[in-house]
């Protein structure tokens, strides 16, 4: 790797070559075992009915914007893959633009396996916008940091708290001293342009819509 300024500050903190390797090597060692998986379905002739996910809970900067680790809002941390194979219903090939967030799978996956909703439960079944290209229930979702104290370096961690929104164009966040990015994902999706103080009517709307989803989730920040 180009030994960057950036490069050469988290190479301090224990990333260098080896590491960057051996977080690819074990991506490709997670690839064969899902391949193995998935011939073992096949084998078993149980792959028509039975529904596979591939997914993550986050992503990784691996430097990018010179940053490590996850908890900002940018594409590399947020943006993960939901892939979902079930040949007896969903035809392969598909691709849902809608913005689907962690939070929708159980429900998501409890309709599709055809049991009953939990009383309980946040985030929204996407079963028939998966199965029968339905609009789906949502078109954004939130994002967030939600605190420090419980996680790794507790208060110290550099990570700022926030909340946001994700939609199927822009990426809107605040952080706690007030508004901090706005990225239109469209025309620049490698988020290298912070238009926040350009489009003060679409950082409305967004904060808007972000809102909602902080009062329907009950959270004060």
């Amino acid at each position: 790797m180009e030994m960057t300024e950036q490069y050469e500050l988290l190479s301090k903190r224990g990333w260098n070559d080896t590491t960057l390797a051996g977080y690819l090597a074990h991506i490709e060692a997670l690839d064969h075992a899902i391949g193995t998986v998935l011939d073992t379905l096949d084998r078993l002739e149980l792959s028509e009915n039975t529904i596979v996910v591939y997914t993550s809970d986050h992503g990784e900067m691996m430097l990018s914007h010179g940053r490590g680790g996850k908890r900002v809002p940018y594409e590399e941390s947020i943006r993960i893959p939901f892939l979902l194979r079930w040949p007896k219903e969903i035809k392969a090939g598909q691709e849902v633009k809608a913005p689907f967030g962690t939070i929708d799978v159980v429900p998501t996956l409890l309709n599709l396996a055809g049991l009953e909703q939990l009383s309980n439960l946040n985030g929204y079944d996407f079963s028939a916008t998966v199965t029968k290209g339905a609009k789906p229930p949502v078109k954004s979702q939130p994002i967030m940091h939600i605190q420090k104290s419980n996680a790794s370096h507790g208060d110290k961690h550099p990570s700022e708290k926030f909340r946001g929104i994700r939609t199927e164009r822009y990426t809107y966040a605040v952080k706690e001293s007030g508004p901090w990015i706005l990225f239109d994902n469209k025309k620049d999706p490698y988020q290298l342009n912070n238009i926040i103080d350009e489009k003060k009517k679409v950082s409305a709307k967004l904060d808007a819509q972000m809102r909602n989803w902080l009062r329907e989730y009950d959270d004060p920040f």
